[in-house]
């Protein structure tokens, strides 16, 4: 892959922990990069498989809350950003 970028996770942004997003940043992150430059990107079937443990769904929540209430400025911000170049 010629571009990953991975968000510090557990940083606190305004007293607010921000934890689990990385992945999701990243494909925000790609898709206006690759957009921008006439990159493609493409989904296929997984090539690996994930055994999940055991879910605390309220200490996910937790964990969560705060990407979820991010989410909008992440994507805004990304839009505004302008992009130049075609590599």
């Amino acid at each position: 892959m010629p571009l990953i970028h991975t968000a510090p996770m557990a940083h606190l942004v305004k007293e607010m922990e921000i934890s689990r997003f990385d992945d999701i940043y990243l494909r925000y992150f790609l898709d206006r990069i690759l957009h921008e430059t006439g990159g493609t990107v493409a989904y296929g079937s997984p090539i690996s498989t994930h055994d999940r443990n055991t879910h605390n769904l309220k200490r996910e929540l937790k964990h969560e809350a705060t990407g979820v209430r991010l989410n909008e400025i992440v994507v805004d911000t990304m839009e505004s950003i302008e992009i130049d170049g075609d590599s």
